[in-house]
């Protein structure tokens, strides 16, 4: 029996059959060996990665002002984060840059106590909403 589900926007710490997950882990240990497994540090670590690529946009465009920042946001078209967390497509329309979640359990055997039972997934719900930019 489930005794909680779980919804997520994250792969489960140490899952190296994630493409990114041994990177992420190698660069973890490198920079910060006591961290303990946390989503929101892995999530960080890929927002980082996305502002690393917004910000080689910019300087090619050669525009670093606040617009042009916010130009090259608007134009990254789609950033990888190796299956750590949801691929991301950022465009004019500002609407989200991805609609997927992935359902986990509690589990105390796990490293985050949480075992991904469906991974990355996007609800028909979730595709049949709209947003106005």
């Amino acid at each position: 029996m489930v005794g909680a589900w779980v919804l997520g926007f994250a792969a489960a710490w140490g899952d190296t059959s994630v493409p990114g997950m041994t990177q992420f882990l190698a660069i973890q240990q490198q920079y910060n060996p006591a961290q303990v497994p946390d989503g929101y540090y892995m999530y960080g670590y890929c927002m980082a990665e996305m502002e690393a690529k917004l910000l080689a946009k910019a300087v090619a465009d050669k525009d670093l002002s606040r617009a042009g920042l916010l130009k090259a946001k608007e134009n990254l078209g789609t950033v990888s984060f190796g299956g750590l967390i949801p691929t991301a497509t950022y465009t004019l329309a500002n609407g989200p840059a991805d609609r997927q979640t992935d359902i986990g359990v509690v589990d105390l055997n796990s490293p985050r106590f949480l075992k991904i039972l469906v991974p990355y997934f996007e609800s028909q719900v979730a595709k049949s909403m709209t947003f106005s930019s």
